[in-house]
């Protein structure tokens, strides 16, 4: 067989095998930590960081604004698509959700 760059003569750090860590408990097990609620003011700051004159800074505010002020979560704002958004009357429909 020949060798090929991805062949390496080293062997291998058992840690890196399937099954190393079977069967035992993660130290974080059962920890879940509160959620950190950003306030009205934070978020602004955090927005006035962002460019608005490039493309991507208005992207990203609009991104930033949509998960706060409207509760969506990073998946729902990427699933979005420019169809979503009715102009005229205002109203971004998020797909995923029930009401």
């Amino acid at each position: 067989m020949a060798k090929t760059k991805f062949m390496s003569t080293r062997p291998r750090n058992p840690v890196t095998f399937p099954g190393y860590h079977a069967g035992r408990v993660p130290g974080n097990k059962g920890r879940k930590l509160p959620p950190e609620v950003l306030t009205y003011a934070e978020i602004e700051r955090l927005l006035d960081q962002l460019p608005a004159h490039t493309t991507s800074g208005a992207r990203n505010r609009a991104m930033i604004a949509c998960m706060y002020r409207l509760g969506l979560k990073v998946g729902q704002v990427v699933a979005l698509e420019r169809w979503h958004y009715q102009p005229g009357a205002h109203l971004l429909t998020v797909p995923g959700t029930q009401g």
